[in-house]
């Protein structure tokens, strides 16, 4: 369920992709002790995706992937 999140905001479905975000809590709550970090980024990234313009969103994700990979290297 976090997968198909994922995939629906990089297809610009907030709304699907806040529901499956929540659905994979549910029925997975392990995945939060399990995988926090990647959960909770992909919780926030669909609440994003559900309320931000689309400008703002790509505007914010452009930017979180830059500090990301700044911090990778």
């Amino acid at each position: 369920m976090r997968y198909l999140a994922r995939r629906s905001i990089r297809s610009g479905d907030g709304e699907t992709a806040l529901r499956l975000a929540f659905e994979a809590v549910r029925l997975a709550p392990s995945i939060l002790l399990a995988e926090p970090s990647r959960t909770l980024l992909t919780l926030a990234a669909a609440i994003a995706r559900r309320t931000l313009p689309d400008t703002l969103f790509n505007r914010v994700e452009r930017a979180a992937i830059h500090a990301a990979a700044r911090r990778s290297v």
